[in-house]
């Protein structure tokens, strides 16, 4: 979806062709697991935007309880919208015919239509998790750790050194009266399910539901394609064990409970991966993997479950965190298919990658990368054979425009803004007001600063003299797993009291710096309900986060509105306004000039998740922190004006928006000298940041 998406917005027409009812693959009311990525694992800063970012937004505003059904509606809405996109729901891809070394033409059955479609287009990619596409085409793949040449498909059926296994989940609902339960004869009996749980994180108590689940997990030891069906059947005797056990045992108070819905289709983790001109190995995964043809990143954990699934007598998953590392375009294409990417778990990485690359939010940053890059090679009248420089430096322009972080920010000609010369109205500065509450430093605090910040003056609270010792660790985003890499020592004397105390911040001219902070007991760290760029800190096994009470100065200057990256990269990058009641940035070039599309990125709080869908109740054992409503920091209304013959003309008034990256096409013959964006209020307490204002002479569809 987010690559049809992707491509269409660039002018291409699409065909998006799926074999299920609704759009979101997993995330899909079918399946109902929650998109989780980079942010999830630790990592800050990091919640992926991009086309996914755009629809998690949207569903945030209009889903903030995570309803799977408004989920599935987001994301149709967003598809039906486009005008270069024609979808086919319930069609199975069933074959394809070759043409030399290109695929000219897929065939797909329709179910309940009865249509056969053959679907001929210039280009394919291959977003089907198992590789259909790629596999009948003869490109080169794995399944767990063996490899296959591509030449023949005789192996397809063989079972290969196990794999992580499927999954299906449940819901609970609470009822006003009793609910009995009388359990299929094809269930999992009260003694087999009271011999699988309680070791390895296979917990069963009456408040669990959704994905605290995810260890119903089965079929790791066969053909996860093949056995697909009777996978899912195996999944559903123990879900209606699992619950039979729940209602019935007589050990939980489940009496008013029901069940409101079990999936009905398991939901995938592995089968074949495509062979790309590159495979991603650990090794560059754990070294960041930057390069130049980096298209997205990736930041979950490498995260690896038994084969045998819920009869393991392992733990259920071994999850190692990671910092966010770049995976190349390289991944998404084999020479050998000319006109063939693919996007998703079935990309070019080695199987401990795969273990972190697989889950939602990163399959759906390289849909946008796969389809940006098979646009611009079909501009270029390039291949996959021999993929040009040019063909990759203009997809990572574009992706950038698209709201994507890649680790090298690449110059673009069409942008006017670093030409500009910016002004704002204020700068925020000072001492973040305390919210009285404070972090107990009884266990390790983590404390995330921008490296430029000299000195910090930090407020704390101590029962007695004592002394404050942790590490510094420096890092372009930190994570509260993996800090960075160490550039010295705190030892810090505080007296017993109140106190605001100088915080050596290591002199640095970029990055982050992390202090990982040895527990303190009787010292507690002030906190501010502010939400400020940059600025975090917390525990480590704790995804909740805080801002500290410190002193900040010359952090958000109105220079970053036309620095390169439009997010957190080796700093804040945002400019903030002080709490006046005038908020604006001006940018203003030497001469008037046309231009055609204005984007302005604004801050959603890329340190929280933006989940798809929730259950009520989660476990702890998630490590996920909520959001309530929209981020208390992000623009609501603003308004944009364009100076013309020496006149302010509003072009835009925008209410109630709820975009990180704010769009604005102007009419052809559009010109200016100056452009003004006025702040007028954000969705809660804390003031508006802004990443960036983008200024373009041509509009996305035309700049390639």
């Amino acid at each position: 979806m987010c690559a049809a998406l992707a491509a269409a917005r660039l002018g291409m027409p699409v065909v998006l062709a799926g074999n299920r009812p609704v759009l979101g693959g997993n995330s899909s009311s079918e399946i109902r697991v929650w998109m989780r990525g980079a942010t999830g694992a630790g990592n800050l800063f990091s919640e992926e935007m991009g086309v996914l970012g755009q629809l998690k937004m949207r569903n945030q505003y209009i889903n903030g309880d995570g309803n799977p059904v408004f989920w599935d509606d987001v994301q149709l809405d967003e598809v039906l919208a486009e005008p270069n996109i024609t979808l086919l729901l319930n069609t199975e891809l069933c074959s394809l015919t070759m043409e030399q070394d290109r695929i000219k033409s897929v065939r797909g059955v329709q179910l309940g239509s009865e249509i056969h479609w053959d679907i001929a287009a210039d280009w394919y990619i291959d977003c089907t998790g198992d590789g259909t596409l790629g596999y009948y085409a003869g490109v080169p793949y794995s399944v767990g750790q063996a490899h296959f040449s591509g030449e023949s498909n005789d192996d397809a059926g063989e079972a290969v050194n196990g794999l992580l296994g499927n999954t299906i989940f449940y819901y609970v609902r609470h009822t006003d009266h009793p609910v009995p339960f009388v359990p299929p004869r094809y269930a999992y009996s009260m003694e087999v399910v009271e011999g699988l749980i309680n070791r390895g994180g296979r917990v069963v108590n009456e408040k669990q539901s959704g994905s605290d689940y995810w260890w119903f997990e089965y079929g790791g030891l066969g053909d996860t394609i093949e056995e697909h069906q009777s996978t899912g059947m195996e999944l559903r005797r123990l879900v209606m064990g699992v619950w039979n056990y729940i209602k019935n045992s007589g050990k939980f108070d489940a009496g008013h409970l029901t069940l409101e819905w079990v999936g009905s289709f398991p939901g995938k983790r592995e089968s074949r991966r495509l062979d790309g001109a590159h495979i991603l190995t650990r090794r560059e995964l754990l070294a960041g993997a930057n390069r130049e043809d980096g298209a997205f990143y990736g930041g979950w954990y490498m995260d690896d479950h038994p084969s045998e699934g819920f009869q393991t007598q392992e733990d259920s998953c071994v999850q190692v965190p990671v910092n966010i590392y770049e995976i190349p375009f390289s991944c998404l294409y084999h020479p050998t298919v000319k006109n063939l990417f693919f996007a998703g778990r079935d990309i070019g990485v080695s199987r401990e990658v795969f273990f972190s690359s697989r889950v939602m939010n990163t399959c759906a940053l390289s849909g946008q990368a796969a389809a940006t890059l098979a646009c611009v090679c079909n501009r270029l009248g390039a291949d996959t054979s021999q993929m040009p420089t040019q063909a990759v430096r203009q997809a990572k322009q574009l992706l950038q425009r698209e709201d994507m972080l890649l680790f090298t920010w690449m110059e673009d000609s069409h942008e006017l803004g670093r030409e500009a010369e910016t002004a704002v109205s204020s700068v925020w500065s000072g001492v973040c007001p305390a919210d009285g509450a404070g972090l107990p430093a009884d266990q390790q605090i983590f404390l995330t600063v921008p490296g430029r910040l000299s000195t910090a003056r930090l407020w704390l609270s101590a029962a007695e003299d004592t002394t404050l010792n942790g590490t510094w660790y420096l890092s372009p985003l930190p994570s509260r797993y993996c800090p960075g890499q160490p550039v010295g020592q705190l030892s810090l004397p505080v007296r017993k009291g109140e106190s605001c105390v100088s915080l050596p911040v290591p002199q640095v001219e970029q990055g982050f710096c992390t202090l990982m902070l040895e527990p303190a007991p009787g010292v507690v760290l002030a906190t501010s309900k502010l939400k400020l760029p940059g600025v975090l800190m917390g525990y480590p096994t704790d995804p909740h986060y805080h801002t500290p009470v410190l002193r900040l100065e010359g952090l958000y200057t109105g220079e970053h509105l036309t620095e390169p990256y439009n997010r957190p990269w080796n700093g804040p990058n945002a400019w903030v306004p002080a709490d006046n009641k005038e908020q604006w940035a001006t940018l203003t070039w030497k001469q008037s000039r046309p231009i055609r599309e204005v984007r302005v990125y604004f801050d959603p709080d890329l340190s929280m998740e933006l989940p798809s869908t929730r259950t009520q109740h989660i476990a702890p054992s998630h490590l996920f922190a909520g959001r309530e409503g929209m981020p208390p920091q992000l623009v609501r209304d603003f308004t944009l004006w364009l100076r013309q013959e020496g006149q302010w003309v509003k072009y835009w008034d925008i209410q109630d928006n709820w975009k990180r990256m704010a769009v604005l096409v102007l009419p052809e013959n559009t010109r200016t000298d100056s452009l003004k964006l006025e702040l007028k209020r954000t969705w809660g307490g804390s003031p508006g940041a802004v990443y960036g204002i983008r200024v373009y002479d041509t509009v996305l569809a035309n700049s390639i």
